[in-house]
């Protein structure tokens, strides 16, 4: 891979990786909203992580940074978190017993949020507000997982360690006897 007479160095390798997953990332996502999904491919895009604190991944497996299964997002003031589009739902919610996990499935396929892949998975087409990160790392995964120990931002910072430091203020100001 020269370029003028010389190799390119790690960090322009990983520029033009940065370009080229965007360009890829625009050029389907046009795809993934149309609402005709019977007989399309999907692709597996490697996502680009966003640098933005409100963001977190659930990926798919402890070492493999290039791939996630599900985007969460959090408001820190309403504590208010939503599945982001392009999250894959697990082929298990359709066999929970959990009846509350079937209809909200049911009815978001019904309204077209989320629409069924041929391999079983759900695909996540507008966000979904979700109870907790909980609730959200079981829809992804398909079994119980604590959500603030899955959940990591860009820098691999668990959701419960960010969230620490608000906990903790919210604790001192108990203690001073402030309202």
């Amino acid at each position: 891979m020269a370029h003028k007479g010389r190799n390119p160095t790690a960090a322009e390798i990983a520029a033009l990786k940065q370009r080229y997953y965007r360009y890829i990332q625009k050029a389907y996502s046009a795809e993934i909203r149309e609402p005709d999904y019977g007989e399309k491919k999907y692709h597996a895009l490697v996502p680009v992580q966003t640098r933005r604190k409100d963001i977190f991944y659930l990926l798919s497996g402890k070492n493999d940074t290039s791939r996630y299964l599900g985007k969460l997002r959090m408001d820190r003031k309403t504590k208010q978190y939503w599945l982001l589009p392009a999250s894959i739902l697990s082929k298990q919610v359709d066999e929970t017993d959990d009846t509350g996990i079937k209809q909200l499935i049911w009815s978001k396929v019904h309204n077209n949020i989320i629409t069924k892949l041929k391999n079983g998975t759900y695909r996540v087409l507008k966000k979904i507000e979700v109870h907790s990160p909980s609730q959200a790392a079981w829809l992804v995964s398909g079994y119980k997982r604590n959500g603030l120990k899955v959940w990591k931002n860009y820098q691999r910072e668990m959701l419960g360690n960010v969230l620490s430091p608000e906990n903790k203020k919210a604790a001192h100001h108990k203690t001073d006897g402030n309202p």
